[in-house]
């Protein structure tokens, strides 16, 4: 089948379910048992999730999803728990922010910066997640900040003391914690509020599919092979039998052609 054929999946994740409860409805509907996936995306945030199909799961590591593209909705004057919408309001402000205050501000979060993630979290501290210790009530671990790299960060709308920004960013950057401090660079607080994440790699919203395409036998879309995913040098050998016999052979040798996907 073409699912299984083409061992890696793009697919957008609706709002309202974890990444992993939302790969278990996809392994539920295909019937395939093994899956995994890179990069997760918290129940609140929708967009795309990139999954790797049985023994493609071993290759998730090499694959080129380290830049990501998100859309975000940042309310400031509002802080919480979980530094997004979904936690209890812990402080609130008065003050107003004006779009040229956040103007000033947004290109000190460009470049690579220092991020402490925030309490709830996947981030894990002596093997288990941080969200774990913190709904344990524990929320004072000895976590210190992770070096992050914004490429891009764009103001696509202000109303309402609310920001809208497309961010461009390396792997482990947290949209919460980035709206946390960009409210703290304000005299303020910022808590996140909508977050959909639009691109991975080279991969944008219109290369993938959903999981209601799926349900209904439809895999002519998301569905993409090793080397349309996968970013690593091919190895032809052009004398195999000295591979065989177990030759060493040069990698950088003229008996040999090097490939990149």
């Amino acid at each position: 089948m073409e699912k299984l054929e083409k061992p890696f999946l793009l697919i957008s994740k609706p709002k309202g379910i974890t990444s992993r409860k939302f790969l278990n409805e996809i392994i539920k509907i295909t019937s395939i048992k093994k899956m995994g996936y890179a990069g997760t995306l918290d129940p609140m945030a929708t967009g795309l999730l990139f999954v790797a199909i049985g023994k493609a799961t071993r290759l998730l590591r090499f694959a080129d999803v380290s830049l990501k593209e998100y859309f975000i909705k940042v309310d400031f004057g509002v802080e919480t728990g979980t530094d997004d919408i979904t936690g209890n309001v812990i402080n609130k402000s008065e003050k107003k922010v004006t779009l040229s205050e956040l103007q000033n501000v947004i290109p000190s979060f460009k470049g690579k910066i220092k991020q402490m993630p925030p309490v709830f979290s996947a981030k894990k501290f002596k093997g288990r997640e941080m969200y774990k210790y913190a709904r344990a009530g524990k929320v004072d671990m000895p976590l210190g900040p992770t070096d992050v790299e914004i490429y891009e960060i764009e103001i696509k709308g202000f109303i309402d003391n609310s920001a809208i920004l497309r961010i461009a960013c390396s792997s482990g950057t947290y949209m919460r914690s980035l709206a946390r401090d960009l409210g703290r660079s304000l005299g303020t607080y910022g808590t996140l509020s909508v977050i959909t994440r639009t691109k991975i790699g080279k991969f944008t919203v219109k290369d993938a599919t959903t999981i209601y395409r799926i349900a209904n036998g439809d895999f002519s879309k998301g569905f993409y092979g090793i080397s349309e995913a996968i970013a690593l040098p091919i190895i032809v050998v052009k004398d195999s039998a000295k591979l065989i016999n177990g030759v060493d052979i040069e990698v950088n040798g003229t008996d040999i052609e090097v490939k990149h996907f």
